[in-house]
């Protein structure tokens, strides 16, 4: 689980959790146009040693790259037109979601539908089960937690949510909704080292609580063509991925 310091909370995943991982990030040639609208990131295996993480991908259908929206004022994007580009082969769309958990800021992960964890990047269980999707209030948490708090199986998260932003008042730690999310499993992906850690609620927990919290939207994307499509996708990702409704803006 991401913990962070108490800010605003589309910022949350910018500040915090890009800015701790620049270096891998750098290491891999994975991040451009960080400060110019839409970044990409492309999980590119030529840079990669060994074959258990090749043997990974291929067991969990593994994503090949990461449009982050929500360094942007798109943080409710429509990728209606990314679908059509001729690259593309799947859109993971998965959300962030802030609140504080205990005396800690935390930025959860969550799939919106059934793709992202279920069809795309499908996580090893390394202990208990995957959360059921039509369950709001179970959650998946990753093996490895380099962050306090560290949760673990059978813990229950007492998760204070941050409501939709509202510029009189600023972002609030309990202006959403008060949740208990059950930790019903341990998992490892392959993107576990090199782009995220931390807890995971499901499409359930959106049907049931999107529209009363603050969130940010992005995706994972499989490419027709893996690492060879990185350079179609970067250079069309910022026209064609647009905001769905008015949105948050950087703040």
């Amino acid at each position: 689980m991401q913990s962070v310091p108490a800010t605003s909370a589309i910022g949350l995943w910018t500040r915090i959790d890009l800015r701790s991982r620049w270096r891998s990030l750098l290491l891999l040639g994975l991040l451009a146009g960080l400060t110019a609208g839409v970044s990409v990131a492309a999980f590119d295996g030529s840079m990669r040693t060994g074959t258990a993480l090749a043997r990974l991908e291929s067991r969990g259908n593994a994503s090949d790259a990461v449009v982050f929206t929500s360094q942007t004022s798109a943080t409710r994007p429509d990728w209606t037109a990314l679908a059509r580009r001729p690259e593309v082969e799947a859109i993971a769309r998965w959300r962030l979601v802030f609140g504080l958990f205990g005396q800690a800021y935390v930025v959860l992960f969550g799939p919106v539908d059934d793709v992202w964890l279920q069809q795309v990047d499908r996580p090893i269980v390394a202990a208990g089960r995957m959360a059921d999707p039509a369950a709001p209030n179970e959650i998946v948490v990753s093996d490895v937690q380099s962050e306090e708090p560290r949760v673990h199986l059978g813990d229950v998260i007492h998760l204070e949510t941050f409501g939709p932003y509202n510029p009189a008042v600023g972002d609030v730690p309990g202006s959403g909704p008060v949740v208990d999310l059950t930790v019903v499993g341990v998992i490892h992906t392959s993107m576990t080292y090199e782009f995220t850690e931390g807890a995971f609620v499901t499409p359930a927990f959106f049907a049931a609580y999107g529209d009363q919290i603050e969130y940010a939207e992005n995706a994972m994307v499989q490419l027709r063509n893996g690492p060879a499509d990185i350079g179609a996708l970067r250079s069309h990702v910022g026209d064609d991925v647009s905001p769905a409704c008015p949105c948050s803006t950087s703040r």
